[in-house]
């Protein structure tokens, strides 16, 4: 169905998102005008899956600073979006840019605009638009759009429930756009456990010492760690609970505590990133670091062997990114007693190493350069010597699709408590 037959429909349609921009710009009237000449292109890469466990699909508008440049000075020029299923339901969304504050040389600039969505396995059709606000001047083509369901997929209900599409809005950047605020829905995560389930979900704060104080690790770790805590906190568990923790590892105490999850409650939580200077490392806190380990093996003892009821079984998570410290005493403690009401899982998320190949000699024949990720293997860091040492299942999340794999392990071990 083409944008210009789906919006004169909308109203009869059950479901997907109306934008309003779109009436404001008279879409429903385009058929009979025509459009217009733009030096502009759009395109579609496949869907793949995201961290947050989602397939997410971008649609990329690049416009020719020549078409901005005639038009700069005042009102906005719009690129839009409308994604169409094969049940008639209608998603829309716009992206704009402001004329009056463009500066310099506009003309021989290219303007990229990228718009987000998570989409569900199935066929679409991709409508992509720019329009000048003031002259109603606009051109669009469309797209059609397949995503395929995941091969072998160990989760294949985990999207049951979702909608079809979900638009994700732009955020103000880092730390919002690790946890995407306004995306709400949640995976279908719901393990039948026989017993009741105590769920502690513990995230690791502290990059490595390797780079203490290194504001890029700590931004590299957590663009993993975040999506995969929110994914975990979606877990619904009968008669039972989600519990969240934040530990800064440097500073030796929880920055962050959230009891009974029914939402992460991400305002609070996103102050322990924005708060602090991760370039700033005290002196008392360099001269302790050797403490830092001592500090987890302690905190993590102290949730495993808390009291819980006869009937009920108590489960840690740790999300961490990879933690090498320099200087650290081996954990000697173990968990002695009660380990069949307790679970312990550590879970590594860390992104695999880029290779780019040399460049060409000069003069020889030009071959094509891709980058190739490269699956290196890496040593048990520090902490998760301290989860063995503790009895806990220790996994290693390189890929999305890794810790897809790890999250449907768990859910299957939680299932069976």
């Amino acid at each position: 169905m083409c944008l210009v037959a789906s919006i004169s429909a909308l109203a009869g349609v059950r479901g997907g998102a109306h934008d309003s921009v779109f009436e404001t710009l008279k879409v429903a009237e385009w058929g009979t005008g025509g459009q217009t000449h733009m030096r502009w292109s759009a395109e579609v890469p496949p869907p793949e899956l995201s961290t947050h466990q989602r397939m997410l699909l971008r649609v990329v508008t690049r416009i020719d600073g020549r078409e901005l440049a005639k038009r700069q000075g005042k009102g906005e020029f719009f690129a839009l979006l409308q994604i169409d299923d094969q049940k008639g339901q209608v998603w829309q969304t716009h992206e704009s840019i402001d004329l009056g504050t463009l500066q310099g040389n506009v003309a021989n600039r290219e303007f990229t605009l990228t718009q987000y969505a998570f989409i569900k396995p199935g066929d679409y059709s991709a409508t992509i638009a720019l329009c000048d606000g003031n002259t109603r001047e606009h051109s669009f083509v469309a797209r059609r759009v397949h995503v395929d369901a995941l091969k072998d997929d160990p989760l294949p209900n985990a999207a049951d429930g979702l909608p079809a599409v979900e638009f994700v809005s732009d955020t103000d950047g880092v730390p919002d756009v690790w946890f995407l605020p306004d995306v709400r829905s949640h995976l279908n995560l719901a393990p039948q456990t026989k017993r009741r389930v105590e769920l502690q979900i513990i995230v690791n704060t502290t990059p490595s010492e390797r780079s203490m104080g290194s504001a890029s690790t700590l931004r590299r770790n957590m663009a993993l760690v975040i999506p995969a805590m929110k994914v975990l906190s979606g877990i619904t568990l009968p008669n039972g609970s989600v519990d969240i923790a934040f530990l800064d590892l440097e500073r030796r105490k929880v920055v962050f505590e959230q009891p009974s999850v029914t939402e992460p409650d991400w305002y609070p939580m996103s102050k322990v990133f924005t708060s602090r200077n991760p370039g700033m490392v005290d002196v008392s806190t360099l001269t302790n670091e050797w403490k830092m380990c001592g500090y987890f093996q302690e905190e993590l003892s102290r949730r495993m062997n808390a009291r819980v009821p006869e009937d009920t079984v108590r489960v840690v998570i740790v999300l961490s990114g990879p933690a090498f410290f320099d200087g650290m005493s081996e954990p000697v403690s173990e968990l002695s007693t009660g380990a069949g009401s307790r679970r312990l899982f550590y879970i590594r998320c860390r992104t695999l190493p880029v290779h780019y190949p040399r460049r060409n000699r000069p003069g020889s024949r030009p071959v094509p350069q891709h980058p190739v990720v490269v699956n290196t293997p890496m040593p048990a860091d520090d902490l998760e010597r301290v989860a063995m040492a503790l009895n806990g299942k220790v996994f290693d999340a390189a890929t999305t699709e890794q810790f897809r794999r790890i999250l449907a392990t768990i859910m299957g071990q939680i299932a069976e408590l």
